[in-house]
């Protein structure tokens, strides 16, 4: 999935690519760019979806709500070679 903000508020131009994988292991992140990574479950997600939206960078709440509807409507198995 795609997502893209092309006028921003004196910002540049902003596109982001969002897809599905299976990992294991620490989420690791850049200090300067984020706090606290961490994996949570579906449901926690959707939950904090619905209680905590300005947890979320506003760009990605469209396609994380989109994954979470996805989900709960019987979403295909995903293959993990």
């Amino acid at each position: 999935m795609c997502q893209q903000a092309l006028k921003t508020n004196n910002g540049l131009p902003w596109v982001g690519f969002v897809f599905l994988c299976c990992v294991t292991g620490t989420p690791k992140a850049n200090p300067e760019e984020s706090k606290d990574p961490h994996w949570v479950t579906v449901p926690k997600l959707k939950t904090m979806l619905t209680d905590h939206q300005e947890q979320f960078f506003s760009l990605q709440l469209p396609v994380l709500q989109a994954y979470v509807e996805w989900n709960d409507h019987g979403r295909p198995p995903v293959d993990v070679r």
